[in-house]
C-alpha cells in the first residue's frame, strides 16, 4: 500500500535536461531561431522551418545564399533576408508571396561589396522595432574605401530607402549595432552614435565590440573587456569599471522580454543589475544549466509557447520557462 493519503498531489517532476527538437540532416544546422506571430521560425543553410503551438511543422527550402557559412540570416515579421551579389532580396514568411528586390549598386554606384561577418562580430542586417532595416556595406569612391549603410523603411508594401554615410575618418568600421532605434558604430579607437543623416558623435574613446539594453540602462563592452553604460538613452557614457574577469566581449546578447541572455559556445549565461544603497551599480552574470545539449555552439535564443529554445550548431533545444533559469553552482 501507498503511503500517501488520497487527497495528496503528486508534484510533476522538473525539467532537468533540455529537450531536443527532432530535426534532420542539414536542418539540424540552426543559425538563427526567433518567435513571431504564432510560430517559431528557424532558419539553417538552404532551409527553414516553421513550428507552431499546436505541434504542427513545415519545413521550406530556400536555395542557395551569399552568406558566408556559418552566420546568422536575419529574420524579421514577415521577412527572411538574404544576399545575392548587389542585391537584398526580401521573401515573404512562407516564401510564396514574391520576393522584393533591392539593388544596392543602383542607389548607390560607390558600392563594392557587403560586409560579410563571422561569429566574433555583428551581423551585416540589422533590424530596429520600428520596421527600419539597417544594411551595411562597403563604398569605394575617389580611391577610398568606407563604410555605409542602407537605411530600408518596410513600415509600408513599397519600402523606402536612405544612404546614411558616416565621416569618412573613422573608417574602417568594425562593429555596430542599434539599440533605442540609435544606429551606434565603432571602430579599433573609439564608438560613435549614427543619426539618420549620417552626423557622427563620439560618445567613448575606446572600441566597442558588444553592446546591449538592460533594465532602461544601454551598456557597451570594449575589445579590452571595460565596462561602459549610459543612463541618458547614450548621449553620455561612464567607464562601469576595470574589473575585466567577466570576458563579456566573447558573448552575443539577446534582450527576451526585459531578460538579458549571453551565449558562447556552449555556454549561456544572464545578466542582471542591482542599485546598493549608497546608488552604485552592480552588474552580474549567472551561468544557466545547458545539460543535455551536450558540447555544441549556440548561435541563438528565443522564447515561444511557454518555452525558451536554443538554436545550436547541431539542434534545436528548449526547456519550460518554469525551469529553464536553473543555474550552475
Amino acid at each position: 500500500m501507498s503511503g500517501c493519503k488520497e487527497d495528496e498531489k503528486v508534484e510533476p517532476e522538473a525539467e532537468i535536461f533540455l529537450e531536443e527538437t527532432k530535426l534532420s540532416g542539414r536542418d539540424r544546422i540552426v543559425l538563427n531561431c526567433k518567435a513571431q506571430e504564432g510560430r517559431l521560425v528557424t532558419k539553417g543553410i538552404r532551409s527553414m522551418n516553421h513550428f507552431y503551438a499546436d505541434g504542427s511543422h513545415q519545413g521550406f527550402a530556400t536555395g542557395g545564399t551569399d552568406f558566408t557559412t556559418f552566420q546568422r540570416p536575419p529574420i524579421y515579421k514577415d521577412y527572411l533576408v538574404e544576399l545575392r551579389g548587389e542585391q537584398l532580396r526580401l521573401y515573404s514568411r512562407n516564401l510564396s508571396g514574391g520576393v522584393i528586390y533591392i539593388d544596392i549598386k543602383e542607389r548607390d554606384s560607390t558600392f563594392s561589396n557587403f560586409l560579410f561577418v563571422n561569429n566574433w562580430v555583428n551581423d551585416c542586417i540589422l533590424f530596429s522595432d520600428n520596421d527600419i532595416m539597417w544594411v551595411a556595406y562597403q563604398s569605394f569612391a575617389n580611391q577610398k574605401k568606407s563604410t555605409r549603410f542602407l537605411k530600408v523603411d518596410l513600415s509600408s508594401f513599397n519600402p523606402s530607402y536612405q544612404i546614411v554615410n558616416p565621416r569618412e575618418d573613422i573608417y574602417p568600421i568594425s562593429s555596430w549595432y542599434l539599440l533605442n532605434k540609435k544606429l551606434y558604430v565603432s571602430n579599433g579607437g573609439s564608438a560613435y552614435k549614427i543619426s539618420g543623416d549620417g552626423l557622427t558623435k563620439e560618445i567613448i574613446r575606446n572600441g566597442i565590440f558588444r553592446m546591449f539594453e538592460l533594465d532602461d540602462v544601454l551598456w557597451a563592452i570594449s575589445f579590452g573587456d571595460f565596462i561602459y553604460h549610459s543612463s541618458d538613452g547614450g548621449e553620455t557614457w561612464d567607464l562601469f569599471n576595470d574589473d575585466k574577469r567577466i570576458r563579456l566581449s566573447l558573448f552575443r546578447f539577446q534582450n527576451i522580454e526585459g531578460r538579458v541572455l549571453g551565449y558562447w559556445n556552449g555556454q549561456l549565461i544572464e545578466l542582471s543589475s542591482s542599485l546598493s544603497d549608497n546608488g552604485t551599480t552592480a552588474l552580474t552574470s549567472r551561468e544557466i544549466n545547458t545539460d543535455g545539449m551536450g558540447d555544441v555552439d549556440i548561435t541563438s535564443v528565443a522564447k515561444f509557447n511557454g518555452r525558451y529554445y536554443m538554436g545550436t550548431f547541431n539542434g534545436l533545444f528548449s526547456k519550460s520557462e518554469a525551469n529553464f533559469f536553473t543555474y550552475m553552482e
